[in-house]
């Protein structure tokens, strides 16, 4: 993976922390930069370059790089949302590979009693 994916990555996860940061203005604020930036950021159509990420990690009180480690390396976001991360990493895999690993989360679900959710289009 990039480094600029694992980056926004790993910046998806600690924003998903709505009780630290309730919305993506409260997060902007944090880091100190615009909430119009934050949010070009936060979709991908900015870079999460170097100067930004140092000033993320500082800002947050993450260890220099933290934000260039794959998010289950770094101590530092193990309490970050893996959900947002994954829910990342699934739209980046094929769709035949997407429809499969949906299906055995509907069996696990059933398995352990989980009431099926159906979606009308």
């Amino acid at each position: 993976m990039e480094i600029a994916a694992t980056r926004r990555l790993n910046l998806l996860a600690l924003c998903a922390d709505k009780k630290k940061y309730p919305s993506d203005k409260a997060f902007a604020e944090t880091i100190g930069v615009q909430p119009s930036y934050f949010s070009q950021v936060r979709s991908g159509s900015k870079l999460l370059g170097d100067g930004l990420s140092r000033k993320i990690e500082l800002a947050l009180g993450l260890t220099k790089g933290t934000l260039d480690l794959p998010v289950a390396a770094s101590p530092q976001l193990a309490g970050a949302d893996k959900h947002v991360a994954a829910g990342i990493a699934l739209q980046k895999l094929p769709a035949a590979v997407r429809d499969h690993i949906a299906d055995l989360i509907l069996e696990l679900a059933t398995q352990h009693g989980a009431k099926s959710a159906t979606v009308s289009a």
